[in-house]
This record gives C-alpha cells, sequence and structure tokens, in this order.
C-alpha cells in the first residue's frame, strides 16, 4: 500500500475518511428498500456469508520427510513406494482439510487430488477412457487438450448439497473393491477414497460395477500449479463401456484402445498432434505406466 507516512496529510484525510486497517469504519448508514410496485418499505433478505472451500491437504514434510528422503518427480508406482503414502493420506492426523484459497499459494502443503483412470477391455484389447476439454471449460489453458484422469479436489463430507448425496447414493452398490487391494472398509470410507467415488461419479456417468484400484502417486513440482498439488493415480476396471460425461458442455470423452491412442490415424491425415502429444501433463505423465499395466494384462 506504499508508505503511509510520506503521503501528504490532505490524502491521508482522505484515506481515513475511507476507513483504512486499524481504524474504525464510520458506521453504515441504514438504507430503506421500498418495492417499486406499491411504494411500501420491505426487510431485505440477507444472506449467510458464503463458507470458504476446504480441501484435502498433507504437509510436505510428512509426505516427504524432513530431509526430503521420500522426494520424488513424476510418477511413483505402489510397488517402489510400498505403504508409506497411503498411510499418510490415511491418516486424519497428517492428512487434513484446510481452506483451499491459503494453500493454493503454500507449496509447504500438498493438496490431494484423486486421478482416475477408466478401462475397459474388448475382446482382449485394452481401452482408456479420454477425455477432451472444450472452449466450455472454465481452465481456458486446457480448451482441446486431452485428459485420462477424472478427479479433482478432495472436500469435507459435510460440504456435500442434497444432489451430490442422492448422486452417491445411488451409484454406491456399484463400486467393488478387489480382494487383494489391502484395503479395508474402514479405509474404503476414508476422505480418499470417499473423495475419489465423489469425484468420478460426478464428472461421468456408469451405472454399472468398477473395481478402483491405487496404481501409484505423481508429483510435478517443475511448474507453480504442480508444486501445490498431489495425484493419486487409481485404475477403474469396468465391466461395460457405457461410459459418458457428465459436463458435456465442458468435456467430450469416448473409450479408445491403447493402439488407437498410438496410432491416432485422423491425427496424420490432418497434419496434427496426437492424442499423446495433447495430452495435458499429468497424463502425459501417468500414460506409459498405465499403458504398461494394461499390456502386461492381456
Amino acid at each position: 500500500m506504499g508508505n503511509r507516512q510520506k503521503r501528504k496529510k490532505k490524502k491521508n484525510k482522505a484515506m481515513q475518511n475511507q476507513g483504512l486497517p486499524g481504524q474504525p469504519n464510520p458506521a453504515p448508514e441504514e438504507q430503506e428498500f421500498v418495492d417499486p410496485e406499491t411504494g411500501e418499505q420491505v426487510e431485505p433478505v440477507r444472506l449467510p456469508p458464503r463458507k470458504a472451500e476446504e480441501v484435502l491437504v498433507v504437509n510436505r514434510g510428512n509426505l516427504f520427510g524432513a530431509q526430503n528422503d521420500h522426494y520424488f518427480q513424476g510418477f511413483l508406482s505402489v510397488q517402489e513406494a510400498g505403504d508409506r503414502f497411503l498411510r499418510i493420506l490415511q491418516d486424519p492426523a497428517k492428512a487434513y482439510f484446510a481452506v483451499r484459497d491459503i494453500v493454493e499459494k503454500d507449496p509447504n502443503k500438498k493438496q490431494i487430488i484423486p486421478y482416475c483412470v477408466f478401462t475397459y477391455s474388448h475382446f482382449g484389447q485394452p481401452h482408456i477412457y479420454v477425455m477432451r476439454r472444450l472452449q466450455g471449460a472454465t481452465e481456458e489453458r486446457l480448451h482441446d487438450l486431452y485428459s485420462i484422469g477424472i478427479g479433482g479436489h478432495i472436500n469435507p463430507e459435510d460440504d456435500r448439497d442434497e444432489e451430490t448425496r442422492k448422486l452417491l447414493e445411488a451409484n454406491a452398490h456399484f463400486w467393488r473393491l478387489p480382494r487383494d487391494a489391502g484395503i479395508t472398509p474402514e479405509q474404503f470410507a476414508s476422505p480418499l477414497w470417499s473423495g475419489m467415488k465423489r469425484e468420478f461419479d460426478e464428472e461421468v456417468s456408469y451405472p454399472s460395477n468398477r473395481l478402483p484400484r491405487i496404481i501409484g502417486y505423481i508429483n510435478d513440482d517443475s511448474n507453480s500449479v504442480g508444486k501445490v498439488h498431489f495425484g493419486v493415480v487409481f485404475l477403474i476396471k469396468g465391466g461395460r463401456p457405457d461410459i459418458e460425461t457428465n459436463e458435456p458442455d465442458q468435456l467430450e470423452g469416448k473409450l479408445l484402445s491403447v493402439e488407437a491412442l498410438g496410432e491416432d490415424a485422423e491425427a496424420e491425415a490432418k497434419n496434427r498432434k496426437g492424442y499423446i502429444e495433447n495430452f495435458e501433463n499429468w497424463s502425459k505423465i501417468v500414460y506409459p505406466h498405465v499403458k504398461n499395466i494394461l499390456s502386461s494384462k492381456q
């Protein structure tokens, strides 16, 4: 705001009248609200203050260790990570909710993002659900980029509106936990897993059974957005191809075989970049590992 001591007295006085921090603001004049049709005075409707959005975060030091002993850049598989990150993410003493507007500017806190990759096998050929962000998407820098990740921030359950609750209840019986996943029913109901299920059901419609499994983690400190986020990659296996986006004005999606993703004959014909070259950053990071997992299961 500048050095107030150097400002002219006249300007200081004018600023004081506007009510600077540390100085009492003049009491606002009582304003009358009049109905334009009847001319009668009416009581204004006063809305409650809007609650700040909270998201699930973990302190960087807890996540990677005080000496960064467990730090990685890019993708780390669950086999390489062991159970360390999952234990931390499911520990309410270390994974907690904080105001999003504040942590967006704090690289010492990592916002936890479930990143769900939906797969379906058609006659033994693995397919991946690929989405393209349209011009109607809110994030302009991602327009026309492709993504294989369904997900977003994890919010407290209390922040869910009635419509979201009904949506989750309607899809709850479709979720199946693989027997060898090593996840207890209590952990399956934790904020991490509940947030993953909510993000999936909000972004896409898939009225069928789905088996989620954590395959690894994403950490990308190469840019300002990545510095404040940490991805948990879920591979979600479906038994039917009936999946579609719930946001057709912002996203278009389709199932593509791993082979088609690599070839993309349409792109070659139009002399443009293919799907993989147009992936958003996290999809570029995780796709090679997803491809290897799916290819090894053929």
